[in-house]
């Protein structure tokens, strides 16, 4: 039974949070350069020559859409010795775009599918 003394609906202080877990940046001090590792830089695109056309210098895909290719359409040779869309036809424009809808994948997956060297059309 409910006493005329208690009071149902009365207001009870919350319990107290916990504090908040600190967070690994907050507990040490901020990472230093360490002057023994020197940073990594890739080398610069050696262009290829092609066996079956050696008027086409092939350039190496640096795994992102290569500064030339903007905006322009690329032949590509891919990493599983094929070459990537020839001129189907006179409607279809030779090779693909570089960058758009629509286009290549510059990225480097370790995939048979991906794009080892690239010609600017």
């Amino acid at each position: 039974m409910i006493d005329e003394d208690d009071d149902l609906f009365a207001v009870r202080p919350k319990p107290a949070r916990r504090p908040a877990k600190r967070t690994v940046s907050e507990t040490s001090a901020p990472p230093q350069p360490n002057p023994k590792i020197e940073p990594v830089c890739q080398p610069a695109p050696v262009p290829v020559v092609s066996k079956v056309e050696p008027s086409i210098e092939w350039r190496r895909n640096p795994g992102h859409l290569p500064d030339d290719a903007i905006g322009k359409r690329v032949r590509v040779k891919l990493r599983n010795g094929s070459i990537g869309s020839e001129d189907g036809g006179s409607m279809v424009p030779p090779g693909w775009a570089a960058d758009g809808k629509g286009a290549c994948n510059w990225r480097l997956k370790n995939h048979p599918f991906d794009i080892e060297y690239y010609v600017v059309l």
